[in-house]
Parts: C-alpha cells; sequence; structure tokens
C-alpha cells in the first residue's frame, strides 16, 4: 500500500501526507500534482469481512524524495505494516500493490490530462 491515512483537523492534505510519509517511511516528501481519486466500497471487494462496510476516499499525489530521504519503516508505521520497499515503476506488475488496479494506471501515467477519478477499485 501506498503511505498515508487519515488527515487531522484543520490538516491540508499535502500536510497530512508529508506527516504520513515521516510517519510511516521516514522521509520528507515534496508532494506535486493530484494523480488519482479512488473510492473505496468494502463491501465490493475481498475484504468486506473485514473492512466491516467501509467507504473511504483517496487521493494520491505525485510526491518526489527530498535529498538524502532514504525510505525505510518510519517511527510510527500503521499496525499492519511489516516494511517499506521502493519499487520501480517499471517493475509494479511483479509486485503486490493495493489496489492492484492502480499498476496499470501508475505504469502508463504520462499524460498529464489522464483520467484521475478512477472510481470503486481495488
Amino acid at each position: 500500500m501506498l503511505p498515508g491515512g487519515g488527515q487531522q483537523l484543520y490538516e491540508l492534505m499535502p500536510e497530512a501526507l508529508q506527516r504520513e510519509c515521516r510517519e510511516e517511511i521516514d522521509c520528507e516528501v515534496k508532494v506535486g500534482r493530484l494523480l488519482y481519486i479512488r473510492e473505496y466500497l468494502a463491501d465490493n471487494h475481498e475484504f468486506a469481512e473485514t473492512d466491516n462496510g467501509a467507504h473511504q476516499i483517496d487521493f494520491m499525489f505525485e510526491c518526489k524524495l527530498k535529498e538524502g530521504s532514504i525510505p525505510q519503516n518510519g517511527t510510527e508505521p500503521d499496525p499492519w505494516q511489516e516494511s517499506v520497499v521502493w519499487l520501480e515503476i517499471s517493475q509494479l506488475m511483479e509486485y503486490k500493490l493495493y489496489p492492484r488496479t492502480l499498476r496499470k494506471f501508475l505504469m502508463e501515467n504520462n499524460d498529464p490530462k489522464c483520467k484521475i477519478y478512477l472510481g470503486d477499485i481495488n
């Protein structure tokens, strides 16, 4: 899964993403353009039993690591987080990444006018 999580009160989305990256992958990032918006309706996917009817909206931004940042386990990883792995875009199809459908969009994202709203995918 990509780094991320919930926003705190009065926290802008880029600020939340920067904080989540510090907590989860111990990196400072520069947040760029919004790439994708994904909805997740748990009842429509394989984790329906454990996600208890969840409906969430994920905003995925293009980010660049700030110089000297090396992705690694952060100070506050998510409870289910096992490790941090830096993946090459060209090799995404070889790895388990959620949402799975995102791999295809990330590999094809060369056009700034590409589809942004992905709908209910997993």
